[in-house]
């Protein structure tokens, strides 16, 4: 089916009236399926825990059924398409955020619900989760270790599995000027996470310990979260809450972007929005062991093994500044892996290809 033509309907737990996390990435989602793929119908807001009553999926079913729909998508929770009864010429997908059991590699740990399989409850949302992937017609993926993972945890079909990584949350970055690192100017650091002791902001605090222990005049930067007193000091600067839809705000968020060397993400179980807009303006990543995160390795950032402390986050930092010159070609490879695979743009273009495919086969089968 051609690219524009489609009536999407979209089923998610988050309203894009939200203006910070999942809720932002959904409003860039839509607005990027519209301006590739055609109409979009955005639907109340569904749960995305528990149970749907059944009077909700039943009208939810007639809706979509009559409202001449080419593709349902359920975004970031599948559960609003769990038990759906719509025809079988609309298009079922799905882009989940996460899924349960599928291990992020930074901790090695999947959902702490779905580890312990004699809990009743845990029995009922596998399989749930594993009925609900099996019955969709395509599931994009925003990275290929969930895609991997989910595959082989569900033995799903690979034919109807497509990584296709997301985007960042701000468009104003990436001047394509090149980044530089020296002995004689600070090194900041950079932190993004909405909690700090769970994401390994500890980590990132040390980091800049070890730094300026050794004589390193490092500094960092802290949004999203508010650091415990023992984690602030004169070098160290907070931004407990930034609202990107806040034109002040955001510009602070991107001034922190542009000026930092290294974004810090020990604990990496989420996507991580902040890796692409890092990525847009040139900033390395440093994370552990990937996770669920778009680093590349010595392509955006460098992937530390599990369970690295602040000396191997320190060592990174420490081999750039004698090698300013390799800093400088890591900073132009990361600007290329976001124009190639880490915006919106570039989602919105593979996203419209594939649903647009998989609307054209449903079709010549039926017909």
């Amino acid at each position: 089916m051609a690219a524009k033509d489609m009536h999407i309907a979209v089923l998610c737990d988050r309203t894009t009236g939200e203006h910070q996390g999942l809720g932002r990435a959904k409003l860039q989602m839509v607005t990027a399926l519209r301006d590739f793929a055609g109409q979009v119908t955005e639907f109340a807001p569904l749960p995305s825990r528990g149970r749907i009553p059944h009077a909700t999926v039943d009208a939810l079913s007639t809706q979509i059924t009559n409202g001449g729909y080419d593709v349902v998508l359920s975004v970031f929770s599948m559960l609003p398409t769990h038990k759906l009864a719509i025809p079988q010429t609309i298009v079922q997908g799905a882009i989940p955020y996460a899924v349960r059991g599928v291990p992020a590699r930074s901790t090695g740990r999947g959902k702490m619900e779905f580890d312990v399989f004699n809990r009743p409850m845990a029995r009922w949302l596998a399989h749930r989760d594993a009925t609900t992937l099996r019955q969709l017609d395509m599931v994009l993926w925003p990275t290929d270790v969930l895609q991997e993972g989910a595959v082989k945890q569900y033995q799903l079909n690979r034919a109807s599995s497509h990584l296709v990584p997301l985007g960042g949350h701000c468009d104003c970055l990436g001047q394509g000027r090149a980044r530089l690192i020296s002995h004689v100017a600070p090194i900041h650091l950079l932190f993004v996470g909405e909690d700090w002791l769970s994401e390994g902001g500890a980590i990132a605090f040390e980091t800049l310990q070890v730094l300026r222990r050794l004589g390193i005049d490092a500094r960092l930067t802290v949004i999203g979260c508010l650091p415990p007193d023992k984690h602030v000091n004169d070098w160290v600067t907070v931004h407990p809450f930034l609202n990107l839809s806040v034109p002040d705000e955001q510009a602070a968020y991107c001034a922190a972007l542009e000026r930092a060397h290294f974004l810090i993400r020990p604990v990496s179980d989420s996507f991580g929005f902040s890796v692409c807009d890092a990525s847009a303006c040139g900033l390395p990543t440093l994370c552990c062991q990937a996770g669920q995160t778009p680093v590349q390795e010595n392509i955006n950032g460098h992937i530390l093994p599990i369970r690295s402390g602040a000396e191997q986050y320190s060592n990174w930092v420490r081999s750039y500044l004698d090698s300013p010159g390799a800093y400088v070609a890591l900073s132009r490879r990361c600007q290329d892996e976001s124009k190639e695979r880490l915006t919106w743009s570039s989602w919105g273009g593979k996203a419209s290809q594939i649903l647009g495919a998989g609307v054209g086969a449903k079709r010549n089968l039926v017909g």
